[in-house]
């Protein structure tokens, strides 16, 4: 009779399980790494689109390219806008409104619970005209409009929409014109610029400034307002 040999193969000694432990481990963090790597490096597509949506939703910088002047300097000059002074009341100025003919009647009024009131009034296409320069008819974005503070006028705002290149450079020939060249002017990076006039005087209550500010956005902006708010 043959003599068979019934033993059974010997069990993996326990380094080998340590072995397998690991190597399984090593594995794993591997794969890992690999798919940090592939999200990084958008090795898996979409990357490139990704970017371009995040990018698209974050906003232009706007930089500063160009100033001429002094940003607190002032000259003696007498500026006068609509004939209205500051501190008038919201009365005495819907009072003086009320007997032009530039100037739709019925204005909106609204007003902020930190004191603020926006006396708001349409042009007459027929008959608005600023400084030789009529306002774009075609925007909506073209108003009268009065800013003031506890019910006391400090800001006149004459928007006069989107007009064109000619009229903004006519427009700014008669204000320096009138007022000399401006005390301080800024332009920025998207085209936006503002040229200011500001007048003197000893208390800073007292000084007022003359802007004309312009946007590719919301045009062009006549501002006249008082630092006295």
């Amino acid at each position: 009779m043959d003599n068979i040999n019934n033993t059974q193969a010997p069990e993996p000694k326990e380094n080998n399980k340590l072995i397998i432990i690991i190597a399984t481990a090593v594995i794993a963090a591997l794969v890992a790494l690999f798919v940090i790597l592939g999200i990084t490096f958008h090795w898996f597509g979409g990357g490139k689109s990704a970017e371009k949506a995040t990018s698209a939703n974050q906003a232009p910088t706007i930089n500063v390219v160009d100033t001429k002047g002094e940003e607190g300097k002032t000259r003696k000059m007498n500026i006068s806008v609509r004939d209205v002074k500051f501190g008038d009341s919201i009365k005495k100025v819907k009072k003086f409104e009320d007997k032009q003919d530039d100037t739709i009647a019925n204005p909106s009024e609204a007003s902020t619970k930190d004191g603020y009131t926006y006396l708001t009034y349409l042009f007459n296409p027929k008959k608005a005209n600023f400084y030789g320069v009529k306002p774009a008819e075609t925007q909506t974005g073209a108003l009268l409009q009065y800013v003031f503070k506890d019910k006391k006028v400090f800001d006149i705002r004459i928007q006069l929409g989107n007009i064109s290149k000619a009229d903004r450079a006519k427009l700014k020939k008669v204000l320096v014109k009138k007022y000399g060249k401006p005390t301080y002017s800024i332009k920025y990076s998207n085209n936006s610029y503002r040229d200011s006039w500001r007048t003197s005087a000893k208390k800073l209550k007292k000084q007022t400034m003359l802007s004309l500010n312009y946007s590719p956005n919301s045009g062009t902006i006549i501002s006249y307002e008082s630092f006295n708010r």
